[in-house]
């Protein structure tokens, strides 16, 4: 014996069929729909922390948008309707969110205090000194040096791609040339004059 229950249409059947129901079965089925997915208002009401009210609309909107779809045959059937309504409730509340964040404007009496990037002209030349003395001894090194320590020191490769990168298959001879090179560093830096 079948029940009754098992004959009624689901509710995605009965909007799918909106076009042959009387404007009062629509309402009826509108009905239903919104609320057999009334959820997603109490969801996204803890997500997001938006006014319920707001949410509420917003969620009526989606709904109705459903609706329409479904009447003009935009809506494809690809997915479930649910499923539908959820992306397109998901992305009008994103847009809420985005319009209830942004722009807003925070007025203060003082000014924040950021640091002086530049502790003083002194410091900043004197930085600029250096570099200018770096340079010097890294264009009277060997190539390979050069590399080695541009590599290290400035671009920020690890020592293990260096190695891969100068092509040594031996951890202790590139450690030793590694160590023969800051040698030469130390040695030139130190011959260099100081400029005061």
């Amino acid at each position: 014996m079948i029940s009754n229950i098992e004959c009624l249409p689901s509710i995605e059947e009965e909007v799918y069929s909106l076009a042959d129901k009387g404007p009062g079965r629509k309402s009826e089925i509108l009905r239903r729909f919104i609320d057999l997915h009334r959820g997603f208002v109490n969801r996204f009401c803890l997500e997001t922390g938006l006014d319920e009210d707001v949410l509420q609309d917003i969620y009526i909107d989606s709904v109705l948008l459903v609706f329409e779809h479904v009447e003009s045959g935009k809506f494809k059937r690809r997915s479930k309707l649910s499923t539908y309504l959820f992306r397109l409730y998901y992305f009008k509340v994103i847009d809420e969110v985005r319009k209830a964040s942004g722009g807003k404007v925070i007025y203060t009496d003082t000014l924040p205090e950021y640091p002086d990037p530049v502790p003083n002209v002194a410091g900043k030349l004197e930085g600029l000194e250096t570099m200018r003395r770096v340079g010097k001894v890294l264009d009277s090194m060997c190539p390979a040096c050069k590399e080695l320590i541009l590599d290290w020191a400035y671009v920020g490769y690890g020592l293990e791609e260096i190695r891969n990168r100068m092509g040594f298959d031996n951890p202790a001879k590139f450690n030793k040339f590694k160590f023969t090179c800051l040698e030469k560093f130390r040695a030139i830096w130190k011959s260099l004059p100081s400029e005061e």
